[in-house]
C-alpha cells in the first residue's frame, strides 16, 4: 500500500514496482479500467473497482513523491501520468458516483504537483512533465451523459417501486452503492407517481446544459430550473430531488478540481516561459476563473510569487495556507525572486540539463 512505500522499500521492491508499473500502463491503454453491470443503466459504479482505483493512485502518487526526493524524473513522470490517466478514466461510466471520484482523484494528482513544482521550479525537464500531467488532466466532464444516465436510472427505479412500492430492498437488489437510501423515509406516504414530472425535469435540465462545459454560470442555471418540482411527496417527486441534489455536488465537486487545475495551468505556463508574473495571469478564458467566477489570483509575498484560489470556502484569505477550514490552495512560484528568462541559443542544452 502507499502508506507502506519508503526510499528503503522502494528500493528492495524495485523489481515488482516495475512489474506493476507495466501492468497498469497496458491496463491504461487498453482503456478497460472499471466497468459497469448495474440493471439500472450505469447508475452507480462498482464501488470495490472505485475503491482499488483510488488506492492505485495513492500508491502512484507516493511513489512519485519518493521518486522526486531522489530527483528521479523517470519514474516520476510514469507514476503521475499513469495516475492522471487513471483519474480521468474514472469517469468512463459517467455516472454520479465515477463523476465524483474522478474529481477526487484528479484533486489527489494536483495536490501532489502543488507540492513538488516549488522544489523542481528551475529544472525545465521537471516542469515540462508537470505540464504534460496537467494535459492530460485538462478534459471536460460530460454532463450531459450524467444526465441522461439519471433521466433512464429515475424512470427504471420508480416504475419498479409503483409496482411494489413496499419491497425497497427488492428493487435496490444487493448493489452496494443504492440508489435512494434515503427513500426509506418516505415509504409511509407513497403515491402513484407521475413519470411525466421525470420526463419534464431531466429535459429541462439537459436543454439548458451549456455547450461550454466550462460556462458554470449557465450550469448553475441548469441545476437551478424548476425547483418548484421538488415541493411535494410522492416516488417521482422524491427522485427527483435526489436527482437535483446529487447533480448541484457534482457540480460543485467537479469545479474545485478544475479551479485547482487552472491553478496549476497558470502557475506552469509561468515557470515554462520564465515569465515575471508581475505582468498577471498567462492563460485567459476558462483557464483564468477563479471560484467566484474572478480571475485566478496571483500575489507577490515576502518569500516569493505565488498562484492561489479561494478554495471552497468562497473567501480571499490573501494566499494564506489551509488550516483548520479556512485558507486558500497556493502553488508557489519561488521562494525569492523569478530566475531570469533562458537565452534561446541555450534553451537546447538547459532542457537536457539533469
Amino acid at each position: 500500500t502507499s502508506y507502506d512505500l519508503t526510499q528503503a522499500t522502494v528500493l528492495q521492491r524495485k523489481k515488482d514496482i516495475e512489474v506493476a508499473l507495466v501492468k497498469l500502463e497496458a491496463i491504461a491503454k487498453a482503456k478497460v479500467l472499471i466497468s459497469c453491470d448495474s440493471p439500472a443503466g450505469y447508475y452507480a459504479s462498482d464501488m470495490k473497482k472505485s475503491q482499488a482505483e483510488r488506492y492505485w493512485i495513492k500508491y502512484l502518487v507516493r511513489l512519485a513523491e519518493l521518486s522526486s526526493e531522489r530527483n528521479d524524473l523517470p519514474l516520476a513522470g510514469r507514476c503521475l501520468n499513469l495516475a492522471a490517466c487513471i483519474a480521468n478514466a474514472g469517469d468512463d461510466e459517467k455516472a454520479d458516483f465515477s463523476i465524483v471520484m474522478r474529481a477526487s482523484n484528479a484533486t489527489t494528482v494536483e495536490e501532489c504537483l502543488r507540492k513538488m513544482i516549488p522544489a523542481h521550479r528551475q529544472d525545465p525537464m521537471w516542469i515540462e512533465m508537470f505540464n504534460g500531467v496537467l494535459k492530460r488532466l485538462d478534459e471536460p466532464y460530460d454532463y450531459q451523459t450524467y444526465l441522461a444516465i439519471g433521466h433512464r436510472s429515475s424512470l427504471y427505479y420508480v416504475s419498479l417501486l409503483e409496482k411494489q412500492p413496499t419491497k425497497l430492498e427488492d428493487a435496490i437488489r444487493d448493489k452496494e452503492t443504492p440508489i435512494p437510501i434515503r427513500f426509506r423515509s418516505y415509504l409511509p406516504r407513497f403515491s402513484t407517481a407521475s413519470l411525466s414530472r421525470i420526463h419534464e425535469r431531466f429535459s429541462g435540465v439537459s436543454s439548458r446544459l451549456p455547450t461550454d462545459p466550462y460556462n458554470f454560470k449557465q450550469l448553475q442555471q441548469a441545476v437551478d430550473y424548476d425547483s418548484h418540482l421538488f415541493s411535494q411527496t410522492g416516488w417521482s417527486y422524491a427522485a427527483l430531488e435526489e436527482s437535483a441534489t446529487l447533480f448541484e455536488q457534482i457540480v460543485k465537486t467537479t469545479r474545485r478540481e478544475i479551479t485547482r487545475r487552472n491553478v496549476l495551468m497558470q502557475a506552469i505556463a509561468i515557470l515554462m516561459a520564465k515569465l515575471d508574473p508581475a505582468r498577471g495571469l498567462p492563460l485567459k478564458g476558462r483557464y483564468a476563473i477563479d471560484l467566484d467566477d474572478k480571475p485566478v489570483r496571483i500575489k507577490r509575498l515576502d518569500k516569493g510569487w505565488i498562484v492561489y484560489s479561494i478554495w471552497g470556502d468562497g473567501v480571499d484569505d490573501g494566499g494564506k495556507e489551509i488550516k483548520d477550514g479556512h485558507g486558500d490552495w497556493v502553488v508557489h512560484l519561488s521562494p525569492g525572486t523569478v530566475p531570469p528568462p533562458i537565452d534561446p541559443k541555450k534553451k537546447s542544452s538547459a532542457m537536457t540539463t539533469p
